[in-house]
């Protein structure tokens, strides 16, 4: 039984990771998209 519950939590965080990932990244390119229209950079 508790390996089904690590199991299920190991699940549950992939899916949060993944999840956060993903916003983070989309956040990142919008960040990224605005610089490049501004002619900034971050060097």
């Amino acid at each position: 039984m508790e390996g089904r519950v690590v199991a299920a939590l190991k699940s549950y965080v992939d899916e949060r990771s993944e999840k956060v990932e993903t916003r983070l990244l989309s956040a990142f390119h919008g960040w990224a998209r605005a610089m490049e229209k501004t002619g900034l950079s971050a060097g």
